[in-house]
């Protein structure tokens, strides 16, 4: 069911098959009742998407959190940043601090990405997996630092939002210390 909640193209792909064999009928039929299934399908479809874009997941509200992390990192809002992490959670507070002043970001992204949800937790738990890119420069020498590898965000839900309470980043697969990393230039695992 959740399928059809994250994502419309399942919704759309088989609302189209739907209407392809309502179409079928009505050239082999051409009858009111024909006319009147082809006008159902179309309407389920709508009905089925517009529920699909009103109904947000779990899974859907930390897709959303990993992107306003990322915008907050690209504006080099630290305030932003730390907004969103919980505050129990003291060394990833304390690696952003610690890194975050050093690195002017220019760029942010994050493709496939991947999250699991545990709501059987109390709180609820998620871990988000995906590709993370960051683009930006070395505040005090002016080199350009560029990251794109596999990143994994652990957040819990407090209230009406999620917050971070652990990551890893990874370098080729296997997880790097990402501060002691970035102040010695190279994967430090």
């Amino acid at each position: 069911m959740t399928l059809f909640l994250e994502n419309p193209l399942p919704i759309w792909a088989l609302g189209a098959v739907c209407l392809a064999i309502s179409v079928i009928v009505f050239f082999a039929k051409r009858s009111l009742g024909s006319i009147l299934g082809m006008l159902g399908v179309v309407a389920v479809t709508l009905l089925l998407v517009f529920v699909e874009r009103i109904v947000i997941t779990p899974s859907e509200e930390v897709e959303q959190s990993v992107t306003d992390l990322l915008s907050a990192i690209e504006a080099n809002d630290l305030p932003g940043v730390l907004g969103r992490i919980d505050p129990t959670a003291k060394h990833v507070q304390t690696d952003a601090e610690t890194l975050m002043p050093q690195v002017k970001v220019k760029a942010t992204g994050s493709t496939a990405v991947r999250v699991e949800v545990d709501e059987s937790a109390n709180p609820p738990r998620a871990t988000a997996h995906f590709r993370g890119r960051i683009d930006g420069t070395h505040s005090r020498t002016g080199a350009r630092i560029f990251f794109f590898d596999q990143v994994e965000i652990d957040w819990q839900k407090s209230g009406d939002s999620w917050l971070i309470v652990d990551y890893r980043v990874m370098f080729r697969g296997k997880p790097i210390k990402a501060v002691d990393s970035f102040q010695g230039g190279r994967a430090v695992r």
